[in-house]
């Protein structure tokens, strides 16, 4: 896939993953960039963005806007997630909705648990990986 400006990547990520929900997409760039600007750390890897804030010691939490098919997603996050173990991270968690993306998750090179927490809207599933 060609490589995709960040604003292309968040508009593709909100059209596949947010059907009928009301985002405005301009709103959704701007909020991106705000989030930069207060701190939140960004990894880009292919067509995917990983947002990570820090959840406490050696431990982050993120989240992932994706403009890849699901193959090339977890290749993304299998080499998003090497390189958090390289920066001295030990724990990384990430809550989503859809239920198939445990069949990605399984594929993580890390242990990874999942489960069903149900906190709210798009945090149905936690996955906490090992690194």
């Amino acid at each position: 896939m060609e490589k995709m400006t960040i604003k292309e990547i968040l508009d593709a990520d909100l059209t596949k993953n947010y059907k009928g929900e009301d985002f405005d997409p301009e709103q959704n760039y701007k909020g991106f960039k705000l989030l930069i600007e207060q701190g939140t750390k960004m990894y880009r890897v292919g067509n995917t963005i990983y947002m990570v804030d820090s959840a406490g010691k050696d431990t982050i939490e993120w989240h992932t806007s994706n403009a890849e098919r699901s193959d090339a997603l977890l290749v993304n996050t299998n080499k998003f997630l090497k390189r958090l173990k390289a920066d001295g991270v030990k724990t990384a968690f990430t809550y989503y909705d859809n239920p198939k993306i445990n069949a990605i998750v399984e594929q993580f090179d890390f242990p990874t648990e999942v489960n069903k927490v149900n906190e709210g809207k798009y945090k149905t599933f936690k996955a906490e990986v090992s690194l």
